[in-house]
């Protein structure tokens, strides 16, 4: 059955200029008509289709029916665990690998068939159309809402319940109580008698309820209308021997404080029924003191609060306000502040959850037997032996040891702050050392012992040893917290964090490290990853054996450190090759930043948990951990299937592109394997992944400490200088002089549009430049006398021997004045710029010392060039994958033209020197130095890429020829 689909229409403009016809009529523009594919799939369908003629005079139109596609096949959905069962039926000799290419296919049809089959989601014109179209009625609303600060619909002035109880006598009947009571928690709203009212609350004695004085209504509790709540007894269930209970006893529920009137049995049953606080646990009232409580909690606001302290991070203060606000909003009614009660209540019920989903009710020894750790929620998917592993892991061949690998990140952070307020006497804690954190009381003891770290960093500046002991801590009993996580699935170790005293200190990290791995089998391989890992690894064991007994760990057995992905690259380069997960084999993507993840977790709790005393901040965050890690075990299902899917399909993918590459590299690809199987096996040999450098040889600071070495030994043995600057200084400052002359001569080369500002950027450089050479001219008339006569003469003169520029011809030519040359282009009359004539009355010595500051010079440029290359490869990587729009594409293309002119200066100072050291005398045939032409400035890229950039060449020069020829202007048909 067809459908009426409607289509939008999308002319096309019929060019102005054609070709020539050579007779055959052909379609130059097609129309395109947009239709629904979900309305495809549920109905037959018709398309219209147009074409216009050549001469654009004519449209032709034809009409087609689209079928739905063939329904998908049932057993797509075969991989569901409820129909296969794979534990039951499973080979030990079946090859996983044979099932990765169908399941990759199946994976594909999956997708396919779940995009297919998604329903149409509804579409609104605008986001805010079912706003737009409520407000016409939001007058009808607020009438009804105005109605119920009313008695409503119920205006009769008597109790209707009191006639549908049968006790009652016609007498009653005629006589029926007036309706004053109204519930604001029961459905319906209705009016009753205090009695009716009272007894039907006899199973809700927390219900909020309020009274119609006759004007308004205004608010009462149960217990002033006569509601007492029998203990122990079933309710409507009457005690023979009851005790009142406190006279101003407060009940905390979700809907707010409730004074309420109790009876406590103490009849022949009060042995059935327990102790008073036993008698109220068992009716789910929490009391604040286990001896005549005045206070309990529900246990649901116990609940609540629990679940929105962990996952919406309200403070215990806020949410106790709120509950004070549904109270009283207005302040017309004194109550009593119930909050330290509240509090108290929290974090017993916390603590007693903790030890109820660890089991510890269900043993002997009960919450006195727990051990520490014992209360924290174990990733499941990391390798626990005889839990998740065979019973022979140990024997499994290498190219499946990787499973095996436990993965710990460690990391400090700063946010977890305590106030210098209470102590561990005045508030200890419930579970500490039972979880999360590690055992108190024999980690305070050796931090007592532990002096300021005297560590010296060999890489860069690491802002965690260079604050590791001046870390601001005025005012703060805990600076931070040391946390050791699991770095692949982001779950906090048991007995895995510990509080900071000042910065992130060797000997508090070191705790925490040694305490998460007695949770662990030392016979695993493990990695570890911290940002700081080059240098904390350094006397690790060394200081690991340092530790007390209690916490010492065993021979640490097979362990690899590394970086974090992200603060790898703030290393020097020899860690970042050495330290990098990238490169660790087993490692796959593991990035190892997960957990700086954790850390959102608590974040938004430091605000409320720095007030706190050690021991509730200690339970809070104890609770808020274990959630963290409940709620990814819940998400792993999900988690897991998602990225096993976009594994096998980017597998594939990957595997292709290897296989391509290594195809085109044959004549380097065993070489380069034997190169990783070395270094992997041994890191001692050289690294296959540091970017190349030039051979070994001395670099340019080398080259100047040398020869200043050189002038001091003369110097010492009596030769006089011929100026307080010695000779090799004076080389040297012509070579930077002749590096700044570069720097600006490539700026004004590749600037096409200049600014007031870049003008007079560009006077001050040049003002600076020539003072700087004038002071040079006066050393050279020092140490190379023959040229000061010549510059003397002419500060813009060519070496000698150059043929000089002739003059233009021009009529009045005798009248134009020659302007000197811009200061950049002066010579400088550098030994390699003179004839050896000019250079046999200079200074002894000076050819030599150009040649080495030289030699140094063509090492280190090749060196930049080489390390600038590396960086426009990352940054046209960055650019293609990850840069969208205009303006992020502008700045992002500023920055590549910035380092692609870097490299420009780079090759001219290479090229420069290396004519240099030709004009000395070095053979070109026989020296190491090549010249560096534009062709060599790349990037590392395959064949295929340049094939690709040749093909895309030629295509540019072909869409040029004929929009050339297209631009020949044809008369049309009339015309």
């Amino acid at each position: 059955m067809s459908s009426n689909v409607h289509y939008h229409k999308v002319p096309v403009p019929v060019p102005k200029y054609r070709r020539k016809s050579k007779g055959k009529r052909r379609i130059v523009g097609v129309e395109v008509f947009n239709f629904n594919a979900d309305d495809l799939l549920e109905h037959d369908s018709a398309a219209q289709f147009a074409t216009t003629s050549a001469d654009g005079r004519r449209h032709y139109r034809q009409t087609e029916d689209i079928a739905p596609p063939t329904p998908l096949p049932e057993s797509l959905g075969g991989f569901n665990g409820a129909q296969n069962d794979f534990d039951a039926d499973f080979d030990p000799d079946f090859d996983a690998d044979s099932l990765v290419p169908g399941f990759i296919d199946l994976l594909e049809k999956e997708v396919r068939a779940e995009n297919a089959a998604k329903p149409r989601a509804r579409r609104y014109v605008s986001s805010d159309q079912p706003l737009t179209e409520w407000v016409p009625f939001r007058d009808e609303y607020l009438d009804e809402l105005n109605c119920l600060e009313g008695r409503g619909q119920y205006t009769a002035d008597h109790c209707p319940s009191c006639s549908h109880h049968s006790l009652l006598s016609a007498v009653d009947l005629l006589l029926q109580k007036p309706a004053t009571v109204r519930c604001k928690d029961c459905f319906g709203g209705v009016l009753l008698c205090n009695e009716c009212c009272v007894r039907d609350h006899a199973r809700n004695p927390l219900h909020v309820i309020e009274k119609w004085n006759g004007t308004y209504f205004e608010p009462t509790t149960l217990a002033d209308i006569g509601l007492r709540v029998q203990l122990g007894h079933p309710p409507r269930k009457p005690c023979s021997n009851p005790r009142r209970g406190y006279h101003e006893f407060i009940v905390i529920h979700t809907n707010g404080l409730h004074h309420v009137k109790i009876d406590y049995c103490e009849c022949d049953h009060v042995g059935e029924y327990g102790s008073h606080r036993q008698q109220l646990l068992r009716r789910q009232w929490y009391p604040a003191t286990h001896t005549e409580p005045q206070t309990c909690a529900t246990f649901a606001v116990l609940t609540h609060f629990h679940m929105q302290n962990l996952q919406g991070k309200v403070a215990g203060y806020d949410y106790f306000s709120a509950l004070e606000k549904l109270t009283d909003n207005a302040g017309m009614s004194k109550i009593k502040d119930r909050y330290k009660e509240f509090m108290r209540i929290m974090r017993e019920w916390q603590h007693l959850k903790m030890l109820k989903h660890a089991g510890r009710g269900h043993t002997i020894s009960g919450s006195k037997g727990t051990q520490p750790g014992e209360l924290g929620v174990i990733c499941p998917a990391c390798p626990h032996p005889g839990i998740n592993l065979p019973p022979n892991w140990k024997d499994a061949p290498d190219d499946i040891k990787f499973l095996y690998i436990l993965f710990l990140a460690i990391d400090a952070c700063f946010q977890l702050k305590r106030r210098l307020v209470s102590s561990e006497k005045k508030d200890p804690g419930l579970g500490t050392g039972l979880a999360s954190f590690v055992e108190d009381t024999g980690f305070r003891k050796y931090i007592l012992t532990v002096t300021d770290q005297k560590e010296i960093s060999s890489c860069t500046g690491l802002s965690a040893l260079d604050h590791a002991n001046s870390k601001f801590s005025a005012g703060y009993a805990t600076t931070g917290a040391g946390i050791c996580c699991c770095a692949r699935h982001e779950f906090i170790e048991r007995g895995g964090v510990a509080d900071l005293q000042k910065g992130e200190r060797y000997a508090n990290m070191d705790y925490v490290f040694a305490s998460a791995l007695k949770h662990h089998n030392r016979e695993l391989q493990k990695v570890i990853s911290y940002d700081i890992a080059c240098q904390w690894w350094i006397n690790l064991l060394e200081r690991l054996n340092k530790l007390p007994l209690h916490i010492r760990p065993p021979p640490l057995g097979p362990t690899d450190v590394v970086i974090p992905k992200l603060h790898v690259y703030s290393h020097k380069l020899e860690c970042q090759t050495d330290y990098s997960l990238n490169y660790l084999p087993g490692a796959g993507r593991t990035d190892g930043e997960g957990i700086k993840r954790t850390h959102s977790n608590t974040g938004p709790v430091c605000a409320s948990t720095k007030q706190m005393g050690p021991g509730s901040r200690h339970d809070s965050l104890d609770w808020h951990w274990v959630h963290w890690n409940w709620q990814k075990i819940v998400g792993m299902g999900i988690s897991f299937h998602k990225k096993l899917s976009k594994a096998l399909l980017q597998e594939k993918e990957h595997e292709e592109a290897f296989q391509r590459f290594s195809e085109l590299q044959l004549d380097d690809v065993s070489d380069w394997l034997e190169m990783v199987t070395a270094w992997e096996q041994d890191h001692t040999q050289p690294n296959p992944y540091v970017p190349p450098t030039s051979n070994t040889g001395v670099t340019e600071a080398d080259v100047k400490l040398l020869l200043a070495e050189e002038e001091a030994e003369l110097a010492a043995n009596g030769v006089v200088a011929l100026n307080e600057v010695n000779a090799s200084a004076f080389v040297v400052a012509g070579l930077d002089l002749q590096d700044r002359q570069r720097k600006i001569a490539f700026e004004v080369k590749y600037t096409n549009i200049w600014t007031p500002t870049q003008k007079m950027d560009l006077l001050d450089q040049r003002t600076r430049l020539n003072h700087e050479l004038t002071r040079f001219r006066t050393l050279q008339g020092t140490y190379m006398p023959t040229v000061a006569s010549i510059t003397s003469s002419n500060h813009s003169a060519s070496p000698p021997g150059a043929t000089k520029r002739k003059r233009p011809d021009v009529a009045g030519d005798q009248d134009v004045t020659s302007k000197p040359e811009p200061v950049e282009l002066q010579v400088l009359f550098l030994p390699s710029e003179i004839s050896t004539q000019v250079l046999g009355g200079c200074h002894l010595g000076l050819d030599e010392i150009e040649r080495q500051l030289r030699d140094a010079q063509c090492r280190t440029s090749l060196d930049h060039i080489r390390t600038h290359l590396y960086i426009k490869s990352g940054l046209m990587t960055y650019k293609q994958c990850h840069v969208r729009h205009q303006g992020a594409s502008t700045r992002t293309r500023t920055t590549i033209d910035s380092n692609d002119m870097k490299i420009k200066i780079f090759q001219a100072r290479y090229n420069t020197a290396r004519n240099a050291l030709i004009a000395l005398g070095a053979d070109p045939e026989e020296m190491e130095w090549k010249e560096v032409k534009d062709a060599d400035l790349r990037c590392l890229e395959d064949p295929e890429q340049d094939a690709k950039r040749d093909m895309w060449a030629r295509n540019r020069l072909e869409k040029q020829k004929q929009n050339q020829e297209s631009r020949l202007e044809v008369p049309g048909p009339g015309e």
